[in-house]
């Protein structure tokens, strides 16, 4: 099996020397537990950014990821003028996976990190290459709610739009949105627990998917895709994705329509023990009309899950289930994840006067179940009538190209290993 590179990108304004390549501490160390890691960051006048990143870097490669690290800064500078531009280029060429590390600034991303994304826009070489490679996020703000979640959602929209597929920090530290680290002073990250956790978790879950689909062997066997239809409104959605429903189906795809808005689904009842020990399907719920209940197994099946959501001019007599489900599926993310690795593509149809943000609620949604997320697909309607056909075509047939490509037969190996639930901020009451 070939070794899987995992870049690290370094986003830090603060940067003494930007041609200092953090991996190189590793090298010369050698660290083989967190705290020698913890060690060499103290000694080294790391910004909390760059720290946070070789907590990443550290624990991917312990996991068999050979690992890289560029600091933007070198890169670009004041101007719009790029440095070294042929050793950027080659260098982002030759990754499976990246990493990128930034402070949080007004709950965004750095300049550096938004220049390095009209730097991949810019060039259809180093785009193209990045199509389909993983990509993971580090945010670090001064304070608990400076900014992070906000940062590292914004830095998944982004690389989407570039072509990668994003990931969250893992299961070890609950499947959040990347690494979240608060930290102002310089070295003041050695202090936040939870954000050294969090780090070496993404870097741990980075690893194992990037290594999981590197090896690219085409899938002759048909691939699982459900639909999972949200909402709806006299039928329209459904006359929507019925003919790119079959043209999958032309392609060998066993797809299949999931009428959720129409089911009964009683609300979530919040309860402090999740899933439910005494429950045959891990919810207390326990009404033989309700749909999870009846269906919760049925919706692990699939390999690819389309959940579709609907924002059309007038909402009146719109039919949703779409947070009730979204909250119901508590339980399913409690017992030990068992969404984990599904690939996750949101499709919404929007009339072109909304601006509802269905895709990131979806995106924000799922990814916490410990998912792979794909660029999401919107549909734009106009009095009714859809205006982007081909192109949503054109993006499931991306999505399944990525899917034959990328998820095996047997995922076993993957989606079984042995991942626990850790009900962080519940301690005091289970």
């Amino acid at each position: 099996m070939k070794t899987t590179t995992v870049l690290g990108l370094s986003a830090s304004l603060r940067a003494k020397s930007p041609y200092l390549d953090i991996t190189q501490l590793l090298e010369k160390y050698n660290p083989t537990d967190l705290d020698s890691v913890l060690a060499i960051i103290k000694d080294s006048n790391l910004t909390n950014s760059d720290a946070s990143l070789l907590i990443a870097l550290w624990n991917a490669k312990k996991m068999g990821a050979t690992i890289g690290n560029v600091n933007l800064l070198r890169h670009f500078r004041t101007n719009n003028n790029v440095a070294h531009q042929d050793e950027l280029e080659k260098i982002l060429q030759q990754a499976d996976a990246i990493i990128i590390a930034t402070p949080v600034y007004f709950g965004n991303a750095s300049s550096l990190f938004q220049k390095l994304v009209q730097f991949i826009a810019n060039n259809k070489q180093v785009k193209k290459s990045l199509e389909g490679k993983i990509f993971a996020g580090i945010a670090v703000g001064a304070k608990r709610n400076g900014g992070q979640e906000t940062s590292l959602v914004y830095m998944m929209i982004d690389m989407m739009n570039l072509g990668m597929v994003t990931l969250g920090n893992g299961a070890d530290t609950t499947a959040q949105y990347g690494g979240t680290v608060v930290a102002g002073g310089k070295g003041s990250m050695c202090s936040d627990e939870f954000g050294i956790q969090c780090s070496a978790g993404l870097g741990k879950h980075v690893a194992i998917i990037a290594q999981h689909y590197h090896d690219e062997q085409i899938r002759n066997t048909p691939i699982a895709f459900d639909f999972w239809m949200l909402q709806e409104q006299h039928k329209e959605v459904e006359n929507y994705i019925k003919p790119f429903i079959k043209n999958l189906e032309q392609e060998g795809v066993n797809a299949t329509l999931k009428e959720i808005y129409n089911t009964h689904i009683i609300n979530c009842l919040a309860c402090d023990e999740c899933p439910d020990p005494s429950s045959t399907y891990g919810c207390i719920v326990s009404k033989s009309r309700d749909y999870l209940l009846q269906s919760n197994q049925d919706l692990l099946k699939a390999e690819v899950i389309v959940p579709i959501m609907y924002s059309p001019k007038d909402n009146v007599n719109i039919e949703s289930m779409a947070q009730i489900f979204i909250e119901r599926g508590r339980f399913i993310r409690r017992d030990n994840y068992r969404l984990s690795q599904k690939l996750i593509i949101p499709l919404v149809f929007s009339d072109i006067s909304k601006n509802e943000h269905l895709d990131l609620r979806m995106i924000t949604a799922l990814i916490r179940h410990n998912t792979i997320i794909y660029k999401p697909i919107n549909g734009i309607l106009y009095n009714g009538v859809l205006l982007n056909g081909e192109e949503i075509n054109l993006h499931l047939q991306q999505a399944l190209e990525w899917a034959k490509s990328h998820i095996v037969e047997d995922s076993s190996d993957i989606t079984h290993l042995n991942l626990t639930y850790n009900p962080i901020g519940y301690e005091a009451t289970i």
